[in-house]
Parts: structure tokens; sequence; C-alpha cells
């Protein structure tokens, strides 16, 4: 119950669904880059599903998972997919980057 008096408090709910559309956009506009078979989001999780490589299943999701660790980024990978999970109170350095236009 603490939680849930935090979040309402705080604004927390009010903030996630300010940034759903905005994640969304940002997320699918992946979708057709090379390399990529599907995008998802789910509220402000997204998981991006890439091509196996040849002989190589899961190289793909390792290699771009390492990539991300090496600058800042924690994903979760499961295959040759990733993860991404931020945390609820994202902030303005995001909305900031990833402004909705039109």
């Amino acid at each position: 119950m603490a939680t849930l008096d935090a979040f309402e408090q705080d604004g927390i709910l009010e903030h996630v669904n300010r940034i759903i559309p905005i994640w969304r956009k940002h997320a699918v506009a992946l979708k057709g880059a090379k390399n990529i078979v599907d995008v998802r989001t789910a509220g402000i999780l997204g998981a991006v599903e890439f091509a196996p490589r040849a002989g190589a299943a899961g190289e793909r999701g390792q290699a771009c998972s390492r990539i991300c660790l090496e600058n800042g980024l924690l994903v979760r990978t499961s295959g040759d997919m990733i993860v991404l999970s931020p945390p609820l109170t994202i902030g303005e350095l995001f909305e900031t980057i990833c402004k909705p236009t039109g």
C-alpha cells in the first residue's frame, strides 16, 4: 500500500502515461531497420527481436547487450532479442531527446 501511496503522491502513473506514447513511437520506429525482425511494446517495456546470424543463433542479441552495457544501458537478453525496461521515473532527458512530433 505504501508503494501505491507514493506513486499517487509523486504522480508516477500520470508520468508513465505521458511517456508511453513517446516510448512506443521511438521503439516502433526501429521496425524495418537492418536485421530487426520485430519491435513490441507494452507500457514502457520494449522488446527488439533481431534476425539470427546464420549458424550463430543468439549472437546478435548478445552483441547488442554487450554494446548497450559498454555504453551504460542495461538490457535483458533472450536469444536474439533484447528487452528494455526503463525505470518508471524515466525523466526529462528522455522526454527532451524524444519529443513527440506532430
